[in-house]
């Protein structure tokens, strides 16, 4: 058990150029039910690249989140010391954003490499979200009806999407309909 310390991110705050892994979960931003102030607004997250990870990549959580800007992140399970890639380890989801972003901007998101249980990308409880680009590549759902895209009261747009190379478990039982695209729970999406 290991306390690591929490500062707000605020305006104009800029994190930029990390290279991270292994670990359990590189980028965390916890709700705001915690006794520290976790705000995080009016940041730019820029050429970050995450792997070999066992939970999530990004897993942000707090409610009070707006006006962040997601530029040039790359997450994978696998690591580039292997070659092809294909070394990977299992993880929940790369990319979770949850609680209260809002009116904020992803620009060259890129999901590789990787087995999920929930989905390559989640967004809980998000507004106005603005993708202009997002990759999922050798993306692999750890079982069936396991979305690549899950939403959850959600809202917002995606300009460009590929996916390929990705490769879904088919189940022998004729009653699981397997592996979806997208999962949109709620009305607001």
């Amino acid at each position: 058990n290991s306390t690591v310390a929490s500062y707000n991110l605020q305006r104009p705050s800029y994190i930029n150029y990390i290279y991270t892994g292994p670990c359990g979960t590189a980028f965390y931003n916890p709700d705001t039910s915690s006794t520290q102030d976790t705000s995080v607004f009016s940041t730019t997250f820029s050429n970050l690249r995450v792997e070999q990870f066992t939970y999530r990549g990004f897993d942000f959580r707090s409610l009070v989140r707006t006006g962040n800007v997601y530029s040039n992140i790359y997450l994978t399970t696998g690591s580039t010391g292997v070659s092809p890639n294909i070394a990977t380890l299992s993880c929940d989801t790369l990319f979770y954003l949850g609680g209260g972003e809002s009116e904020s901007s992803i620009h060259q998101l890129n999901t590789e490499w990787a087995t999920f249980y929930t989905a390559a990308i989640v967004f809980e409880g998000c507004s106005n979200i603005a993708a202009s680009t997002i990759h999922i590549e050798h993306a692999t759902p750890g079982a069936n009806n396991v979305p690549f895209i899950k939403t959850n009261k959600s809202c917002g747009t995606i300009q460009s999407l590929t996916i390929y190379g990705n490769y879904y478990p088919v189940s022998q039982d004729p009653t699981v309909t397997g592996t979806s695209f997208f999962q949109c729970n709620s009305s607001a999406n």
